[in-house]
């Protein structure tokens, strides 16, 4: 067998692999149900692309750069803070727009740094419910 009909082969795999498991998440009702494992799964392929980009693409860069100025890892560190920025801006506006942020009857922060993602999803949902029990007992006059 030829390199060449090699290489189609392996892309073409590739290909059938990278759709059949990117489709999982629309038809698998958790994803759709459960807000942690689709976190949990974009983390996963954000996690993926950066060590394409820092474990392949960067030291190729390295390489065939010659200047005096490490250009290519400064193009590399503003391109993920833009997209940072991005995504916290598009996303992820209500917390950006912000002036406070959520907090207790005690007055301290609800959402500290060292909470998981998990913990802020119950907090979450426990305020819905709160937010809909106090909605629901109000009587209109």
């Amino acid at each position: 067998m030829q390199p060449n009909s090699l290489k189609l082969i392996f892309n073409a795999v590739a290909f059938v692999e990278a759709i059949g498991l990117g489709l999982i998440p629309v038809y698998v009702k958790s994803f759709k149900e459960n807000p942690a494992v689709l976190g949990v799964a974009n983390s996963f392929s954000g996690g993926v692309f950066l060590a394409i980009a820092m474990l392949h693409i960067m030291p190729e860069m390295d390489r065939s750069y010659d200047g005096e100025f490490p250009l290519p890892s400064f193009l590399l560190l503003c391109g993920y803070t833009l997209i940072l920025a991005i995504d916290k801006v598009l996303f992820d506006p209500k917390k950006v727009l912000e002036e406070s942020s959520h907090s207790n009857a005690v007055g301290q922060p609800v959402f500290r740094k060292t909470d998981t993602f998990s913990t802020m999803l119950k907090h979450d949902q426990q305020d819905k419910k709160a937010d809909e029990q106090v909605g629901g007992d109000q009587e209109v006059t």
